[in-house]
């Protein structure tokens, strides 16, 4: 039954259709059913042949409406500004083939309007000429094929294919159509559609549009389109449909090409002049495609969050005229120039934008070329992998990510060169990896910050950047700074968490800023620690370390610094500073106010430092210190060093206002050798201080004063071995608390200044030489009594060393220069069978000294800078001891002396008191004219002595010398002792006068007045000696003139006051 009526119902659509051929018996109209065979008039339900070798083709004249259509080639159809319907297509395929369609009514469009019904009938358009402007307008499902086979289709004005049904649209399939106009598809129901698959050929625009769905192909990559027009390609999917787009090639700019929502996508070998080109919210299970294109204008290609499957984005060998934008909000790979010989170029800016997990490979296999800015952002966390092979960039770049995800920009094997400014800013929410590698930029002004890495590494790049930041570093892997030159400021600060011994290291970078370097973990830092690994900082460098990882800092190679350097320590750690030496033209400071380790440079190398030093170091734990070959230029700055175990200071020329090591202890020599610092000095043990461990100071040049405080049991040692005298040029303290002090034992040192000793014993001094033009103090705050046993006396000029506490000579004093000023219970003292070499006006004791013992003694005594000795002969114990004192000027009475005593010396006395014992001794008394007077007869001198407010006679028990200066020795052993001066027995041959003789004035020898040699201007202290037929004309000083000899000769007074003698 089911069988019968399917029959029926097939037999009553047969009957409904029928075919019908065009004769052209009577003419070309349409309408005239003689032209028709069978002889009607076609309807809606004719399918309709046009044969070929006619006379009369059809001419349309109103809208015509049938079933189906067969044009055989070489037939024609004139539409003559009517419509031509095709509506049901029931059981037959269209194939208009070969054919001419004509419309010579002017004004009109050839109008082909085609249901292609369903069933599988397809309706095909082959080897045609269309005369004039033709419009397609089509529905249903069947497919429409035109240009599948035979020749290919001309179209000689304006096309428009209006798809308005499901069917498979295929254009240009096997044979290329030629369009001399406009072409213009508009596809308002899903379907798939193909166009240009054999080329094509389009003089004037081509358009597309589609705001539904179904897969499109434009074009084939082995075929060329060529569109002498704009293109607009509008596709705006409701479902996701695929999309190739291939070689077609347009010569006109203006058009838009905008795509949405496709499955995929290929775009492949396209030449497009189009003010833009878009591909947006692509997806599903299918590459997509952007390769081997150029274009124009701008380029936009962003897929949907949904683009998963590994399905990647791939971009190569395009050349982008305009701004090219990519987003990336799936997890799918994008792949950018990421094959052999992929590489694009871009002529505006470009941006790469992922804001989901997707990998961003980016010029990994070839170098692209880009001529604008390009921008590189993260919102989404995920892998980026950026100019593997390099880049050239003509504008600025910037990458930015505020999520996660490892980041490697740059490979050190290919050169990324960017004319602009260089922008990253990566904040990463959980620790990802960060490379950059070979960048180099040429525009200052840009800036990286870098924060929370798993390590990083960043080598050989060339960055004019304002600051470059790495903060936050942590995980199980190397932090790296290596063969970078950075204009800015630089800042590399790890986490707190950085462990596990993944090192941070600073090599053979160039610096132009300010360098900070921030330790928090336990992982060391290294700096120029390998060969070659040098570093060069243009401005102030920091090193701080707020863990317990160390601080290795120029032990491999010898960097270079041109500000200040400051390194700081706040947990407990090592530190170890310029093994190899630095080159610093700033200050240089160093902190640490915790414990570990701190050993600051190296007696091999040397550290350069063109401004101050500040250390301080104030251990909670002894720590091990070492200070080597540090050189600074300017003076200011201080060290200070406590609770070490032990120290070394060795090699270090240092300009600071002072230099302390105290409280230092431990299990641990402590030395300070071959240093020669400006400022003062302080060394103090701990009283934990023992075990043998000695402190030794060796070779040193000390500018301040010195403060050497030994608290502990150890042995405080001060030039103890051969040759290494130390030199201090200001006050030196020895306080002994604990153990010995041992004071140049085998070497000289050398005092500048004074010595003080706070001592009750322990301490001992052998070799003291006392120079410099500075004055000093000997003084003893203990009770020790102070004995030096070789003393060296060579200050400079009227340079002073007084005595606020006894001295005793313990072998030897060799008076050169400079003078010793001692008193009343501060007195240089002389033990038996000790003497002195050297004194004379230029050095000599100012003051009391005492000898003891058996010896005859000359004592080196003097005043107003003239050496004055007095001498006596050998007492007779070695318990004597006899004490003198000098004075430039009288003392007692002159006028009483005895009748013997024609007059008494007025210029000088000696005071000689015979302390302990009573042996009589001869004394001696010595005379210089610039000292004494003028003597003219040497035998009629005499010694006095002062007893009971009278000079007596002590005789003259022989002379030495000559007029000039001499020795007068007492005639008899002298029992009694006080004051003792010098006396003349004889009025008319022998004068005292107060003062030295000058040349002075000017000298007149007959009428001619001559300055005399080596004048002196004349003084309260000088006098003249006046000869006859010598006149000297004395003008007025300032100072009165107390004394002339006048042996003839005449006196011009030019004001000042004479006291007068003639002799």
């Amino acid at each position: 039954m089911k069988k019968y009526i399917y029959c029926l119902l097939l037999f009553t659509i047969q009957l409904s259709t029928f075919a019908q051929t065009w004769t052209g018996a009577l003419s070309t109209s349409w309408d005239v059913s003689g032209n028709w065979n069978p002889n009607v008039v076609p309807t809606t339900g004719s399918n309709v042949t046009i044969p070929a070798a006619l006379s009369n083709y059809p001419v349309l004249q109103t809208d015509v409406t049938i079933n189906g259509i067969t044009m055989v080639p070489g037939s024609s159809i004139d539409f003559n500004g009517k419509k031509l319907s095709i509506t049901t297509n029931i059981g037959v395929y269209n194939n208009i083939s070969g054919a001419i369609l004509n419309n010579t009514l002017a004004g009109t469009d050839i109008v082909l309007e085609i249901n292609t019904g369903t069933g599988g009938y397809n309706t095909t358009f082959n080897s045609n000429t269309v005369t004039d402007n033709i419009t397609f307008d089509l529905s249903n499902s069947n497919s429409f094929f035109e240009g599948t086979s035979g020749t290919k289709n001309i179209y000689t004005g304006h096309t428009t294919y209006n798809i308005n049904g499901s069917m498979d649209f295929q254009y240009a399939q096997n044979l290329k159509s030629e369009n001399n106009g406009n072409l213009t598809f508009n596809r308002t129901v899903a379907g798939n559609t193909n166009i240009f698959n054999a080329g094509g050929l389009v003089t004037g625009n081509f358009s597309y549009t589609n705001l539904t769905s179904g897969s499109l192909s434009i074009g084939n990559s082995a075929n060329r389109t060529a569109i002498g027009g704009k293109i607009d390609i509008t596709v705006n999917n409701l479902n996701t449909s695929a999309y190739p787009l291939n070689r077609i090639i347009n010569q006109t700019p203006g058009g838009v090409i905008s795509v949405q929502n496709t499955l995929g996508f290929t775009v492949s070998s396209d030449t497009l002049l189009v003010s833009s080109f878009s591909l947006t919210g692509y997806r599903g299970a299918n590459y997509a495609v952007f390769s081997n294109n150029k274009i124009s204008g701008n380029l936009t290609l962003i897929d949907d969050l949904t683009y998963t499957g590994g399905y990647n984005t791939k971009v190569s060998r395009n050349d982008i005229g305009g701004t090219a934008t990519f987003v990336i909000n799936g997890t799918n790979s994008f792949l950018e120039a990421n094959e052999t010989n992929s590489q694009n170029t871009f002529g505006g800016n470009v941006s790469y934008s992922a804001t989901g997990i997707a990998t961003l490979n980016i010029g990994n296999q070839e170098k692209s070329t880009y001529g604008g800015n390009v921008n590189i952002s993260r919102s989404g966390a995920g892998l980026t992998v950026i100019f593997g092979k390099g880049s050239s960039i003509a504008g600025n770049f910037s990458y930015t990510n505020t999520t996660s995800g490892s980041a490697t920009l740059g490979q050190s094997g290919s050169k990324t060169s960017i004319s602009g400014t260089v922008n990253i800013n990566i904040n990463n929410t959980a620790t990802s990896f960060f490379s950059l590698s070979r960048f180099v930029n040429l525009t200052p002004g840009g800036s990286i910050s870098v924060q929370n890495t798993l390590g990083f590494s960043v080598s050989n790049d060339t960055l004019l950047v304002t600051s470059f930041s790495l903060t936050g570093y942590r995980g199980a892997n190397y932090a790296s700074l290596s063969n970078n030159k950075i204009s800015g400021d630089l800042t590399i600060t790890d986490h707190s968490s950085y462990t596990g011994g993944f090192d941070t290291r600073i090599l053979r970078n160039e610096i132009g800023g300010n360098s900070n370097f921030t330790i928090y973990g336990s992982n060391a830092f290294f700096e120029s620690n390998e060969t070659n690994g040098q570093n060069t900082f243009g401005g102030n460098v920091s090193y701080t370390a707020n863990g317990s990882g160390p601080l290795n800092i120029g032990n491999q190679e010898r960097s270079t610094y041109g500000g200040n350097v400051s390194i700081s320590r706040t947990a407990a750690g090592s530190s170890f500073i310029f093994g190899k030496g630095a080159n610093i033209a700033g200050t240089f400071s160093f902190n640490n106010s915790t414990s570990g380790l701190s050993s600051l440079g190296q007696t091999n190398h040397r550290t350069a430092i063109a401004g101050t030093v500040n250390i301080t170091i104030a251990n909670v734990a002894l720590s091990q210190f070492g200070l080597y070959r540090f050189v600074n230029q300017t003076a200011g700055g201080t060290v200070s060093i406590s609770n070490t175990q032990a120290f070394d200071v060795f090699n270090d020329t240092l300009l600071v206002n002072s230099l302390s090591v105290l409280n230092y202890g431990g299990n641990g020599y402590a030395q300070f050798y071959n240093n020669k610092i400006s400022g003062d000095l302080f060394l103090t043990s701990d009283a934990s201080y023992g075990g043998g461990y000695n402190t030794g100071i060796a070779n040193n040049e000390i500018g301040g004063d010195v403060i050497f405080t030994n608290t502990g049991s150890n042995e405080m040692n001060d030039a103890i071995g051969t040759n290494v005298g130390n030199k201090y040029f200001g006050n030196v303290t020895y306080h002994k608390i604990g153990g010995n002090i041992n004071v140049a034992t085998n070497s000289e040192n050398e005092y500048g200044k004074g010595i003080t000793f706070n001592s009750t014993g322990g301490i001992t001094i052998n070799r003291a030489k006392f120079m410099s033009a500075a004055d000093g103090i000997l003084e003893q705050l203990g009770t020790q009594a102070i004995v030096i046993s070789n003393i060296k006396l060579e200050k400079i000029g009227a340079g002073k060393l007084t005595l606020n506490s006894p001295l005793t000579v313990g072998t030897t004093i060799a008076f050169t220069s400079g003078y010793i000023v001692a008193s009343m219970t501060k007195e240089l003292i002389f033990p038996d069978n000790i003497g002195y070499t050297g004194a004379s006006d230029a050095s000599y004791v100012v003051g009391q000294v005492i000898k003891r013992g058996d010896d005859a003694f000359s004592f080196p005594v003097g005043g107003g800078g003239k050496l004055a000795k007095i001498g006596i002969s050998a007492p007779s114990n070695v318990s004597d001891e006899f004490r003198v004192l000098y004075f430039d000027q009288p003392v007692g009475n002159s006028i009483q002396k005895e009748i013997s005593i024609d007059h008494i010396s007025t210029n000088e006395t000696w005071l000689l008191v015979r302390a302990v014992g009573t042996s009589n001794v001869l004394v001696s008394l010595g005379w210089e004219t610039a000292r004494s007077g003028i003597v003219d007869s040497p035998a009629d001198l005499r010694i006095v002595a002062y007893e009971v407010d009278t000079w007596i006679n002590k005789g003259n028990g022989g002379t030495t010398g000559t007029n000039l200066s001499g020795e007068i020795v007492s005639a008899a052993a002298i029992s009694s002792f006080g004051l003792f001066t010098l006396a003349s027995a004889n009025a008319n041959n022998s004068f005292l006068p107060i003062f030295e003789s000058i040349n002075t004035g000017l000298w007149n020898v007959g009428s001619t007045w001559i300055t005399p040699s080596n004048p002196v201007v004349p003084t309260s202290k000088k006098i003249a000696k006046i000869n006859s037929t010598h006149t000297v004309s004395i003008s007025n000083t300032g100072n009165n003139i107390k004394t002339v000899q006048m042996n003839g000769g005449t006196i011009n007074l030019n004001g000042g006051t004479l006291e007068i003698k003639n002799q």
